[in-house]
Formats: structure tokens, C-alpha cells, sequence
């Protein structure tokens, strides 16, 4: 699945994360895996009752499970067996497929860029990058954008897929993303075509990179709010797409055409 969602990509969001609410940094994504898992605790515990071995086994391997006398050949139980414990009385009492994959859900960690800027208002940045008036595949790079997974040499580097984290263009520095698409000489001209863009749309309001980088984007207009998004992710999409000299007629014609 992770080879189809991001087209052999090296550089992954969490599959796990995929599945949180929209609002939560996730993409709403139904995971077979917990599906299943919900299906599966599920049937077992509207019918436990009638069947004693797997009842005789639940009541014996609980808090903590041992699941070491569970039999092999019995796969389903021991799931069963495993999850029983830490499942709340209530939902064991009444238990739901869709209850059971909600608690399911509930216990997905937050974001990795959530838990390391817990300050920033992050449901209002999963709303806007996720707003309509962008396209799925703008949507799409500003999402990898946000999480840090835009392919850079630190990252490549410290996922051991690169010899050095040093910038291939400028070799000054290691590249991570605000020297890709800001700092590195090759995006200099380019980065001071964008910010004139950005002060021109929003009304000579000087916007930093931070703050597209995360963009919460306060006492803003929705209209100019969008096209503050779709030039940046255009810029981003523009100058990440190979490393060649930046051609800035091109860019502007880019700009021009795609926003």
C-alpha cells in the first residue's frame, strides 16, 4: 500500500498516521489492518459465550496475556487473547466493529512534527493545507511539506540513502529544507521572486518561512489565504524538481499559469 500511496517515494509519512482524522495530521485513511482487528475482536466477543475453548483460554492467558499458551495453529485467538486486557469494560460489555476501531485509532501517536512543536496550532495548519481550493496534488506536496518529508540531504543522509547531508549545489552547507528552498544560492533569485509575489497578494504583508512552512496563516482572508498556499506549494513543487539552474522566466510563467 505504502508503494502505491506515494508512487515508490522513499521518503514516507507513517502509515499509521495516515489513518488519524483529517484534523488530526492524518488523511483519513481506512487501514485494512485495524479494520480487520476491530472485525475480528468483535466476533469474538459477541461470541465468546459459545465458544468455551476460546473462553477457557481468554479468562486464563488475561492480565497480563500469556500468550505463550495459546496453541500455534491458532492465530485469531491469540489476537483475541492479546488485545482483551487492554480493551475499556465498557467496550467489552458492548462491543462494536466501529467502536473497536475508533479505540483503535484513539491509540495512534500524534504526529512526529506535532510532538516536537506542541505549541503550534496545529488543527487550524491540517485545515488549511487540506483546504479544497488546492489541488490533490498540491494538497499532496504541502502535506510531506509540513510532516518534513520533502527530500533533502540531511534527511536522505540520516536515513542512510545519502553519503553526505552536505547541499549537491551550493556544497556550503547541509541541505535540509529551508536551505533547499530558501538559503541555497540556486534558489536565491527564486526565493526573492516569491516573497514579491507574497507581498503583492497579501497586501505587503511580509510573510516568513516559518510560517508557510506551518502555516497558520492568522487575520488572513480565506480567498487570499489560498493563493498565498497554491504559490508557495508551486514555488516548492518548481525549485524541488531537479537540481538545475533556476530559470526565473520559467518560474514566473509557472506561477503565472498554475495559480
Amino acid at each position: 500500500m505504502g508503494s502505491f500511496l506515494w508512487a515508490g517515494q522513499c521518503i514516507r509519512v507513517p502509515m499509521q498516521q495516515l489513518a488519524l482524522p483529517v484534523e488530526l495530521g492524518g488523511l483519513n485513511l481506512h487501514l485494512p489492518a485495524f479494520k480487520c482487528q476491530a472485525l475480528l475482536v468483535n466476533r469474538h466477543l459477541r461470541e465468546i459465550e459459545n465458544l468455551p475453548f476460546y473462553n477457557s483460554f481468554v479468562s486464563t492467558t488475561r492480565n497480563p496475556p500469556n500468550l505463550r499458551i495459546v496453541p500455534t495453529n491458532c492465530p485469531c485467538l491469540k489476537t483475541v487473547c492479546s488485545e482483551l486486557p487492554y480493551l475499556p469494560s465498557a467496550l467489552q460489555a458492548n462491543p462494536s466493529a466501529n467502536l473497536l476501531h475508533a479505540h483503535y485509532l484513539n491509540k495512534i501517536d500524534k504526529p512526529k512534527v506535532v510532538l516536537e512543536n506542541p505549541t503550534a496550532n496545529w488543527n487550524r495548519i491540517w485545515r488549511n493545507i487540506a483546504a479544497k481550493h488546492l489541488t490533490s496534488f498540491e494538497r499532496c506536496h504541502y502535506y510531506l511539506l509540513v510532516n518534513r518529508k520533502l527530500s533533502n540531504q540531511r534527511l536522505l543522509h540520516r536515513m542512510q540513502r545519502a553519503d553526505s547531508d552536505m547541499c549537491p549545489n551550493c556544497n556550503n552547507e547541509p541541505e535540509d529544507i529551508p536551505h533547499k528552498i530558501s538559503t541555497c544560492p540556486r534558489v536565491a533569485a527564486a526565493w526573492t521572486v516569491l516573497q514579491r509575489r507574497l507581498r503583492n497578494i497579501a497586501q505587503n504583508r511580509n510573510i516568513s518561512l516559518t510560517h508557510l512552512l506551518q502555516p497558520t496563516l492568522f487575520a488572513i482572508r480565506r480567498s487570499v489565504k489560498v493563493k498565498v498556499l497554491k504559490t508557495f506549494i508551486q514555488f516548492v513543487i518548481f525549485v524541488s524538481k531537479d537540481n538545475n539552474v533556476i530559470d526565473i522566466n520559467e518560474l514566473e510563467f509557472h506561477l503565472d499559469t498554475e495559480v
